[in-house]
């Protein structure tokens, strides 16, 4: 079992003023892989129940709670399957809110100041288990927008479902996740649909994963695993950290 503390620790992350940085997995071969998420600029993670997109978007955040100031990185963090995987985090200041509204406001606000907003800092807006959210069209209209128009004004989107179908992901939504992680899917067709290509219904399971970046290089790689007292642990120290330095 590979530990994303770990290889967050142990393994020196780009220079930040390089980008924003999250942790992919490791390779067979050894070497670790981050995303810089200001070039991706959205990451799409599909893959079946179980397979480890949860677990890979705790690295996710692990990576840039870490390593990053609230001052650099804002996250808004929304978990759609009600499994509260996300209210840990709720007392740190780099997390803004936990609806999806928080983040249409901020779009609005930062399109319509574009000189004037903190280039600085960006927003990771974070959702586990689009599939849930894509029901209301509403919110599928946001999610549209902020894909879209996002990411020119530092705001990126990281995106797991466990259905990757063209009811769910629509065409105009898919065509701005040039960087793509599935974990293991049930048939071709739908590692076809996520990957462009097969593979992914072959994995493993438990965090096994294909990295596509957005050079369509494709990387297998494990996931870093998180427990649940990694998160609380890290969490708390975050909370010290910041309470003494005045910003809770």
């Amino acid at each position: 079992m590979i530990k994303a503390r770990e290889l967050v620790n142990k393994n020196q992350l780009p220079k930040k003023e390089e980008g924003l940085y999250c942790l992919i997995g490791q390779a067979e071969n050894g070497a670790v892989h981050f995303c810089d998420i200001t070039a991706a600029p959205h990451i799409l993670v599909g893959g079946c129940t179980g397979t480890g997109k949860s677990v890979f978007l705790r690295g996710v955040i692990l990576s840039l709670i870490m390593n990053y100031t609230p001052d650099e990185v804002g996250l808004i963090l929304l978990d759609m399957k009600h499994h509260a995987e996300f209210v840990v985090y709720d007392d740190i200041p780099h997390v803004l809110g936990a609806e999806l509204e928080v983040a249409d406001k901020e779009l609005d606000s930062r399109l319509s100041s574009m000189n004037a907003y903190d280039k600085e800092k960006r927003i990771v807006v974070i959702i586990d288990e689009y599939a849930e959210l894509s029901r209301n069209e509403q919110d599928k209209k946001i999610v549209g927008k902020l894909v879209q128009c996002g990411h020119g004004v530092g705001i990126h989107v990281i995106m797991a479902t466990q259905r990757v179908a063209k009811d769910v992901i629509t065409a105009s939504i898919k065509e701005c996740f040039s960087t793509v992680v599935s974990c293991a899917v049930a048939e071709k067709r739908d590692s076809k649909f996520v990957l462009g290509k097969c593979g992914a219904e072959k994995l493993r399971g438990k965090g096994d994963m294909l990295y596509k970046d957005r050079g369509e290089n494709i990387t297998r790689v494990q996931t870093g695993y998180v427990g649940n007292s990694d998160v609380q642990d890290i969490v708390q120290a975050l909370k010290e950290k910041y309470k003494k330095a005045g910003q809770i």
